[in-house]
């Protein structure tokens, strides 16, 4: 008996949670297809003339060559810098230094 409820119970749960779809409404008869007219479109078509580009108004200057110049990036006095006591993978001398804070308990 218990068990028979428990399932119910959880139908329930599972049918509230379909969310609102709507019904699918049956489709209505289609109308009855028009009959094609006697009268033949008459061509409206017109011989393409071929026109000019038309012509730049403004010439594009080309500017000078990109010229790349190196920021300094200030210290960080929030960030540690690297001790003894850091694990350390890679030459001392490395460009670029990676710190990874990590709590491995």
């Amino acid at each position: 008996m218990l068990s028979a409820l428990l399932v119910a119970v959880l139908l329930l749960l599972l049918a509230a949670c379909g969310g609102n779809q709507q019904a699918e409404t049956p489709a209505t008869a289609e109308p009855a297809a028009e009959e094609p007219t006697a009268q033949a479109a008459t061509p409206t078509a017109q011989a393409a003339e071929p026109t000019e580009a038309p012509a730049p108004t403004d010439q594009i200057q080309a500017s000078g060559p990109a010229v790349c110049e190196p920021v300094e990036v200030p210290e960080n006095p929030f960030i540690a810098q690297v001790s003894d006591k850091d694990w350390v993978k890679g030459p001392e001398n490395a460009a670029i230094t990676l710190i990874e804070y990590g709590d491995f308990q």
